[in-house]
């Protein structure tokens, strides 16, 4: 059986050093203090457990392309109401992540193991067409070849994946 616990990531309704990993896959940027829940998953990781954080990356090369190609079609008469603008922060979004900021707040409390990217250039428009109108193999070539880009430049991807251990001992 599988017991489920609702809380909230600033006060987790666990002991200390009772998990040995925990994962945080696009919520973090919802929390309204995702330093205190940082704080939290330090506290209730066991000294050697894991952690690992996902984002979506706000500053990604895709939405700085896609941004600039909608500034460029609004020049050439297009309508703001017609543009989709998926880089524009959600409103259920209480921060907005990129690569530095993601860092900067993950070192405060864990051992940084490492930092990857996945996908890259999701929100640049029309590229599912483009995507879509190539042979699937070349398709599958490209988005492989962006992926293993997006791995070694995180900075660029869509996605920040952050596996860290905790600098704390158990209390």
């Amino acid at each position: 059986t599988v017991a489920l616990l609702q809380g909230m990531g600033e006060t987790l309704p666990f002991r200390s050093c009772f998990f040995d990993k925990v994962m945080c896959k696009g919520a973090l940027d919802h929390f309204m203090s995702p330093s205190k829940t940082m704080e939290e998953i330090s506290r209730v990781l066991k000294p050697e457990g894991e952690m690992i954080i996902a984002i979506a990356n706000f500053e990604s090369l895709g939405f700085r392309i896609g941004k600039k190609v909608v500034r460029l079609k609004m020049v050439f008469g297009g309508k703001a109401e017609e543009q989709i603008t998926p880089w524009v922060l959600p409103v259920d979004h209480t921060y907005k992540f990129d690569y530095q900021s993601l860092y900067n707040l993950v070192k405060a409390n864990f051992q940084i193991k490492s930092i990857k990217g996945i996908s890259l250039l999701w929100g640049v428009p029309w590229w599912g067409s483009i995507l879509s109108s190539l042979p699937k193999p070349i398709c599958y070539g490209i988005l492989g070849a962006l992926d293993k880009a997006a791995r070694l430049f995180p900075s660029l991807a869509d996605i920040i994946v952050v596996k860290g251990v905790p600098f704390s001992e158990c209390k």
